[in-house]
């Protein structure tokens, strides 16, 4: 074994509550046909003015607290979403390098391996992608 430890794990979630009675508003469904098919009550959207960067600060935030540790005792940063704000940088990228003050979670006096966890990547079309891509791009 190298060392290397999973200490602690965290969670972000939006506080936006879409029920299926909200999406029978918008679709032609209803609570029941949805529970019953797939067992979901609720999902959980983001509001205005969230990002997925909010959600991977509060699940770094918990992360630490359920390890007991400071942001300068880790060495990785993983971060496993499929809707990350931008695909480049990396959400795991934007999580430490985030300059707003309320992001201030993961900012260690050394820089982080970060890997990003995306399983959706690989289907998504080379045009976006390509947008995605420039000089200066900032989370």
């Amino acid at each position: 074994m190298n060392g290397i430890k999973i200490l602690g794990t965290g969670r972000g979630v939006p506080s936006k509550l879409v029920t299926n009675e909200d999406m029978a508003k918008i679709v032609d469904t209803n609570d029941e046909w949805i529970t019953t098919r797939t067992g979901i009550t609720h999902r959980h959207h983001l509001a205005e003015g969230e990002t997925i960067t909010d959600m991977t600060v509060l699940a770094a935030r918990r992360a630490l607290e359920n390890a007991g540790i400071s942001a300068d005792q880790i060495g990785a940063c993983i971060v496993a979403t499929l809707t990350p704000d931008t695909l480049v940088p990396s959400a795991a990228c934007c999580l430490q390098r985030e300059p707003a003050p309320r992001h201030r979670v993961l900012r260690p006096q050394r820089r982080l391996h970060r890997l990003p966890l995306c399983p959706a990547y690989h289907g998504v079309p080379p045009e976006r992608f390509r947008a995605q891509v420039r000089p200066g791009n900032r989370c």
